[in-house]
């Protein structure tokens, strides 16, 4: 049997090791190590708020050159629930569109920010998709370019605010996801209240 050293390296930085696993060769010292960091792993995973990579090595007191490793890139909870809340079936409640003035008409260039907000089982959904491209006539539009966000909570002024926090950051037209998430939301506490 050899006696290996552990060495964990969280997002580039040492995280410690442990003690000497003991192992036929390497490559079992290093099943025995990943394995070990379970725990330790699904703990950072609730604390993390975005995904982070874990590097596991594993080397030989004798010998360093007999080493091992692996890297395992870890999601947060959060984008896991995230990923989880995005591709639920929801009831859309608005849907609103803001763009550029006459970006429709054929020979002409258009650009639309539409914001949907979608009643999940209990959080709300919304989305911001800004487009560009341009109008060929007889409803044939060519797009360039897609960017977009997506932000669930089951408040909804925090659904809306978050989302269009993402969407500033993203460089998503201000001035057409600003409109169409108040006008969205707006529609939304009104259907609320019918």
């Amino acid at each position: 049997m050899n006696k290996y050293k552990m060495t964990v390296i969280c997002n580039g930085h040492y995280d410690g090791g442990g003690e000497p696993i003991e192992a036929e060769n390497a490559k079992a010292a290093l099943a025995i190590a990943v394995e070990s960091e379970r725990d330790v792993i699904e703990t950072m995973r609730a604390e993390c708020p975005e995904a982070f990579e874990v590097e596991i090595i594993v080397t030989n007191l004798a010998d360093e050159e007999d080493t091992e490793s692996q890297t395992l890139a870890i999601q947060s909870l959060a984008e896991l629930e995230l990923e989880e809340a995005e591709s639920e079936d929801g009831e859309e409640i608005a849907s609103v569109t803001e763009g550029k003035e006459y970006g429709h008409v054929p020979g002409n260039r258009y650009h639309d920010v539409k914001v949907t907000i979608e009643k999940l089982t209990s959080d709300w959904r919304v989305r911001v998709v800004e487009t560009f491209g341009s109008c060929q006539g007889n409803f044939n539009y060519v797009e360039d370019h897609r960017n977009s966000v997506v932000y669930v909570s089951s408040d909804l002024e925090d659904a809306v605010d978050t989302a269009q926090k993402k969407a500033n950051k993203a460089g998503i037209e201000r001035e057409y996801s600003d409109k169409a998430l108040a006008q969205a939301q707006a529609e939304v506490i009104s259907a609320k209240t019918t």
